[in-house]
């Protein structure tokens, strides 16, 4: 997988960046969480404050083009972006479901 940054613009507003990227790969598409780890080496910053949020394929070539958000601080990206977000992109560990105590 190789990953090229396009364009990356500064939202001081929302103390992020945006970043639209190209990245080739080779068989299957790759997991957010295989893009974003991509992505924050090349942009030098943390993977755990970059969300992919958006993957667009194109029909019969092995490349997609990516749509992340690279925040300043862990508050910011808390404040922005969805709950389902941090599931989808593995921020957040989901929390298992309690055993059934013993059955009487």
């Amino acid at each position: 997988m190789k990953a090229t940054i396009n364009t990356t613009v500064e939202q001081q507003l929302l103390s992020r960046k945006e970043i639209k990227a190209t990245v080739v790969f080779e068989g299957a598409v790759p997991s957010r969480k295989d893009i974003a780890k991509e992505l924050a080496a090349k942009s030098k910053t943390e993977p755990s404050l970059l969300v992919v949020f958006g993957i667009n394929p194109k029909f019969g070539a092995k490349e997609v083009a990516v749509l992340a958000y690279a925040y300043d601080n862990k508050a910011s990206l808390a404040r922005i972006e969805e709950k389902k977000k941090f599931k989808r992109t593995g921020h957040v560990e989901e929390k298992a479901a309690p055993a059934a105590e013993g059955a009487q």
